[in-house]
């Protein structure tokens, strides 16, 4: 008895949990054709009683008529209004796309914080369609840097790119509802509709976080360049300027008993002087190269090549339309990249030759290094002096790629904005 008693409660689990036999579609028809069916037998029955007792009549016979025709007449619209009642019960509203992308649109507009949008959009879409899962990535250069997720897959999930402006900047994913069901042409068409409208708002998303990103590497970069001048003026020129204090107290007393002595500390309290000017001009120096201001960008740049150039290695400068006048985070950021770019060819390339190129188009300045050496291994890791020249350069919005040159060396491209757009 327990086993087939059991055997019901087995078969309901499996058609209900797995979607066997397609019973979606059974529920469907059931729902539809039983209420139609009640409906129609509700109308006769009552069309033909009404009349009976209005008429006085035992001859049911107009009355049938009367009732087969209104319910005729009724029969198709209340088909139509029943079957999309039960198809947005079990379906959503993907019979009415407007409704979908009106939704989509009002859920969006009232999002007040730019964190939770893609968390509106997935749950939005999750809601509208009955879906049982909905995700959204966000990708940079094919690494995924934001996402959102609403409920987990329960059969094939359905990839759709997200473009914006010719560009790649994430993918949707929806679930089927059964494993067995698969989208109608209408559903798919729908997907294609609401991937081209949230791929503008993916596209500001992903701009958002960059912009949250360069904050927060700003904020660090700013906060670990206080800690290095702390640092340097607190273990360096401090201690220094406080011995001289002493030493200045101890020379004014040696003055009449001990001139001698006076003046050998009086030396001594010169050369801590001096040291003192020293770091004072190396912090001056690590904040924005002093040759910069009295030489401008390409005098700096010439300045610099003087003192890596040397027997073994020639060094050709090409300056083409660079303004007078540039920014001087752009100065400070092409130079600092030339410094580290040459440290480079003389430390490790083993180059005879190198050639710097700088010029500007109508909106970037441009920045190549190229030399003839011994070029990049195949399988090399960024240390950090290459990682400090992508920095300097994300930092301004602009892009830094190394790569083997023509020549079998390695070169070096840099472009940054100018802040000037293109027509």
């Amino acid at each position: 008895f327990a086993l087939f008693g059991g055997f019901p409660i087995v078969v309901g689990i499996t058609i209900f949990k797995y979607r066997l036999y397609d019973i979606d579609i059974i529920i469907n028809r059931t729902l539809v054709y039983g209420g139609l069916t009640a409906l129609v037998v509700s109308v006769y029955l009552l069309v033909v009683n009404s009349l009976s007792f209005f008429l006085q009549s035992q001859n049911t016979l107009p009355s049938s008529v009367i009732a087969t025709a209104l319910v005729t007449i009724i029969f198709q619209p209340a088909r139509d209004r029943l079957q999309g009642t039960v198809n947005r019960l079990m379906f959503g509203d993907r019979d009415n796309p407007y409704i979908v992308l009106s939704n989509l649109s009002k859920q969006l507009q009232s999002t007040a914080k730019p964190s939770e949008t893609l968390t509106t959009i997935v749950e939005t879409i999750a809601t509208t369609l009955k879906l049982p899962y909905v995700d959204i990535e966000l990708t940079d250069k094919n690494t995924v840097i934001g996402r959102a997720t609403t409920g987990k897959p329960i059969a094939d999930v359905t990839e759709l790119p997200l473009r914006y402006q010719n560009e790649f900047v994430g993918s949707l994913h929806v679930s089927r509802r059964a494993k067995n069901e698969a989208f109608t042409p209408q559903e798919e068409q729908l997907f294609t509709d609401i991937a081209a409208q949230i791929a503008p708002v993916a596209s500001a998303t992903r701009l958002t976080m960059a912009l949250q990103k360069s904050r927060e590497n700003l904020v660090l970069a700013r906060e670990e360049e206080r800690r290095r001048i702390r640092r340097d003026l607190h273990d360096g020129l401090g201690p220094t300027l406080a011995s001289q204090t002493l030493s200045l107290e101890a020379i004014s007393q040696l003055m009449k008993t001990n001139p001698n002595k006076a003046q050998a500390l009086l030396k001594a309290v010169q050369v801590q002087a001096d040291e003192a000017i020293q770091d004072v001009r190396r912090l001056v120096y690590n904040l924005r190269p002093p040759a910069l201001d009295d030489l401008g960008l390409v005098g700096a740049m010439e300045q610099t090549i003087s003192h890596y150039e040397n027997t073994n290695l020639h060094i050709v400068l090409s300056v083409i339309d660079i303004p007078d006048e540039l920014p001087a985070a752009i100065e400070t950021a092409i130079f600092r990249i030339t410094q580290e770019a040459l440290t480079n060819v003389v430390r490790h390339s083993q180059a005879t030759h190198c050639t710097i190129h700088l010029y500007t188009s109508r909106s970037h300045i441009h920045l190549e290094i190229e030399d003839n050496g011994r070029g990049l291994p195949d399988k090399y890791q960024s240390g950090v002096g290459l990682h400090a020249m992508r920095e300097r350069a994300s930092e301004l919005s602009g892009e830094t790629t190394i790569q083997h040159a023509s020549t079998g060396g390695t070169i070096v491209k840099v472009r940054i904005p100018l802040g000037v757009t293109d027509d």
